[in-house]
């Protein structure tokens, strides 16, 4: 096979057919080098942020509080952040295992009516604990910083760009997947087995907001009215969330609060260390019934991987992610005059990742 030069990561994945062919193309892809100008390397966010420190990467990509935790660590740079690549774009949602709803429909919809209705009451409470003047401010901080395991000035700066967000944005849904279509993210054969016609159509069967729709209905009763109109019955479900991520600050406020026992949900958890990895070693292999994670992960292994059969059923935060870089680099397009920059995400079929290859891409920079 001849080689290509001067082939993106972009045209590469086109050039085999989606994500998924890359692997499939086997001996021949040493054969096919895509040509980058910045090297793409996946790393945790907590390694993003020591490595930066470490002078050994240019940049990254993560999700709060590790661009706020490099900034105050004087690091790097916070030079864009995520709402102003895309004003209230969606970030972390959460989803349920359909091959759970499955095992006992309505008994697992009573389950999902009173986790939006957690999901609600949680959020509208950090909402207002985010003003300073608000009594539960500084218990707002104490949560965090034990969520986190960052300190107070790492969380305060952290608290700014994210927007913690209940309601489901599915217009941004649909533009993300129209999005991964234009990049080629999607195995091709699987979009086509799945059988979607297009974006809105995938986006309508993802999105389901009759469990936010109720809960906002029946928010001003108490918890024990909630479990009387949800069957009464006690629960125990496996969920998912992703370590040391703010934006899933809800899912703390709820526990420390005792909101889930409040309504009779006995919750043990699982930590992932990103969305990805929840999407494909916790749905796939059905450790978890519901998750928090990001939209793009959610949408792409819903198609991508087999037995990621998911519902996104609630909002939990929109923006909230940033591109960080070290000193003398102001812009994304700074990244180009560097020999060998190094740029880290934390890894392939991430938000992170995607919109990452979105705004380098628009600088004419290949990943």
């Amino acid at each position: 096979m001849k080689k290509i030069n001067k082939l993106s990561r972009r045209d590469f994945i086109k050039l085999t057919g989606g994500v998924a062919a890359v692997a499939a193309v086997g001996g021949c892809v040493d054969e096919i080098i895509p040509e980058t100008d910045v090297q793409l390397i996946v790393r945790s966010p907590p390694e993003m942020v020591e490595e930066l420190g470490a002078n050994t990467i240019d940049g990254f990509m993560a999700w709060e509080p590790f661009n706020a935790e490099a900034a105050v660590a004087g690091y790097g740079n916070i030079i864009l952040e995520s709402g102003e690549i895309w004003e209230n774009h969606p970030c972390c949602v959460m989803a349920y295992n359909k091959d759970w709803l499955d095992e006992d429909g309505e008994e697992k919809e009573n389950i999902l009516k009173r986790l939006a209705w957690i999901q609600i009451k949680a959020t509208r409470w950090i909402n207002e604990a985010l003003d300073e003047e608000h009594p539960n401010h500084d218990l707002l901080v104490e949560m965090s910083k034990d969520f986190t395991d960052r300190d107070e000035a790492v969380v305060e700066k952290a608290f700014g760009p994210i927007k913690f967000e209940y309601e489901l944005n599915k217009p941004g849904t649909q533009e993300y997947i129209e999005d991964l279509e234009e990049y080629q993210i999607f195995d091709l054969g699987r979009w086509d087995t799945v059988g979607y016609e297009d974006a809105e159509e995938y986006a309508e069967d993802i999105i389901e907001k009759e469990y936010v729709d109720w809960a906002i209905e029946h928010i001003e009763l108490s918890a024990e009215e909630v479990l009387e109109e949800t069957g009464g019955e006690e629960h125990e479900i496996d969920v998912g969330y992703l370590e040391y991520d703010l934006h899933q600050l809800a899912y703390f406020v709820a526990a420390d609060r005792g909101w889930f026992g409040d309504l009779g949900l006995s919750v043990d958890t699982t930590e992932f260390p990103n969305g990805a990895e929840l999407m494909r070693n916790g749905f796939a292999d059905d450790d978890i019934d519901v998750g928090y994670l990001g939209t793009t992960p959610a949408v792409i292994h819903r198609i991508n991987t087999p037995g990621c059969e998911i519902g996104i059923f609630a909002g939990v935060n929109e923006e909230g992610s940033a591109v960080v870089a070290k000193e003398g680099i102001e812009e994304v397009g700074d990244f180009g005059e560097l020999d060998e920059a190094v740029y880290a995400t934390p890894g392939e079929g991430t938000m992170q990742e995607f919109m990452s290859l979105r705004v380098f891409d628009e600088e004419g920079l290949r990943l």
